[in-house]
């Protein structure tokens, strides 16, 4: 929905992000390639949509709620898997945004739809979800553990579930470039000069 699927539209959304910069443009270009297609486009923007989107922001509220809380307890999760349904609609689509809901709610609408395997994703997340909202400990198929700091939740690819470390999905590099486009596009904001942070590929409306 707010990836670019054509040359032109991927180079609107490296200027709305980079300007005329050419520190952040060299980076940009290192960090999500030159596509010389539709296709390559397509990929590579939806590579900077994920990562401005959803990883950076989650790294930073998170890096946030740690910091002005000596006791606070957080956690996170990966959601790897997808529908088959959807797979075979859209082979290319993966796990995307929303895709969770589907699994987590688990209305009969829906699970009329998912695979036996499915369900049982389904019915492990629910379980989870419950169990860290009532402060639960989240039971692993070997041990009990606490949801600590630095400890994730992974619904892999493949519709297994597992515990693994809080590692980050966005390489040191990747997370230095968007801090600085972050900050740099804020400030612009506050001064009323921003008109997005590069992923709307329709024009500003001015004036309303």
């Amino acid at each position: 929905m707010v990836a670019a699927d054509t040359l032109e539209k991927f180079k609107i959304m490296r200027t709305r992000l980079c300007g005329d910069r050419a520190a952040f443009l060299q980076r940009f270009d290192r960090l999500y390639g030159i596509p010389e297609s539709d296709a390559a486009a397509l990929e590579a923007s939806v590579q900077l949509t994920t990562d401005g989107m959803f990883r950076y922001p989650l790294l930073a509220l998170s890096q946030h709620v740690q910091a002005s809380s000596s006791n606070c307890r957080l956690s996170r999760f990966h959601f790897d898997c997808s529908l088959k349904k959807i797979r075979e609609a859209n082979p290319s689509i993966g796990a995307h945004h929303g895709s969770d809901l589907l699994f987590l709610f688990g209305a009969d609408e829906v699970s009329q739809h998912l695979t036996e395997q499915e369900k049982a994703v389904s019915a492990k997340m629910q379980e989870v979800w419950i169990q860290v909202a009532t402060c639960d400990l989240v039971k692993d198929t070997s041990e009990e553990r606490s949801l600590l700091n630095q400890e994730a939740i992974w619904f892999k690819e493949d519709c297994t579930v597992t515990f693994t470390s809080w590692s980050e999905r966005l390489s040191e590099d990747k997370i230095t470039f968007w801090q600085g486009a972050m900050e740099h596009h804020s400030k612009k904001a506050v001064s009323g000069l921003s008109p997005d942070v590069g992923f709307a590929l329709l024009k500003p409306i001015i004036g309303t």
